[in-house]
């Protein structure tokens, strides 16, 4: 589960992980944030208000659940 919101001042759509609270910030004018907010169907004007919603584009997934690769001795 992720919030995001527009932080108007700062030019960017911030994103927090709500389990591990790590953040990630999206700059407004970056084609990141075209994908963003059609993935998460909203608009820059909707994020005016703090959007809860399950993490569709994976920006916290987590490379830990992977196994280590092996090597040859």
């Amino acid at each position: 589960m992720i919030r995001f919101w527009h932080d108007i001042l700062g030019k960017k759509i911030v994103v927090i992980q709500a389990e591990t609270q790590e953040r990630k910030e999206i700059k407004v004018s970056s084609e990141l944030m075209n994908t963003f907010l059609e993935v998460h169907e909203v608009t820059l004007d909707e994020l005016n208000v703090v959007h809860y919603d399950s993490d569709r584009m994976m920006l916290f997934q987590s490379d830990k659940k992977r196994e280590p690769e092996k090597t040859a001795p």
